[in-house]
């Protein structure tokens, strides 16, 4: 199954709700292919502009919550063989970091 990162971006975050302990969750790309096969899942498509988008969702969800509860996990295994990484590549360079420090230092 593919999907396009950029329509599922606003699926990927759900509005949290109050009194129930849960936390925003952001995830740079997905691709699990090489070990599911046809029956995969594919996010195509991400780039490091649509992952900051993303992740300011994220970011914006976090700033809600309590102050002693304010997390916003990456769903970033470093999994290469599934698509699901945040280093350096060679499409993108260190750009996914890049993102990830300036919105960061900038919330």
């Amino acid at each position: 199954t593919i999907y396009s990162y950029e329509e599922v971006i606003p699926t990927l975050l759900k509005k949290l709700s109050p009194g129930i302990e849960d936390y925003p969750c952001v995830i740079p790309n997905w691709d699990n292919t090489p070990r599911s096969g046809s029956r995969g899942l594919v996010l195509n498509g991400s780039t490091p502009e649509l992952f900051r988008k993303h992740l300011r969702e994220g970011i914006s969800l976090a700033k809600n919550l309590p102050e002693k509860s304010r997390f916003l996990f990456i769903k970033s295994w470093n999994e290469w063989a599934e698509g699901n990484h945040l280093e350096p590549d060679v499409k993108y360079g260190h750009e996914y970091l890049k993102v990830l420090k300036y919105e960061l230092m900038n919330c």
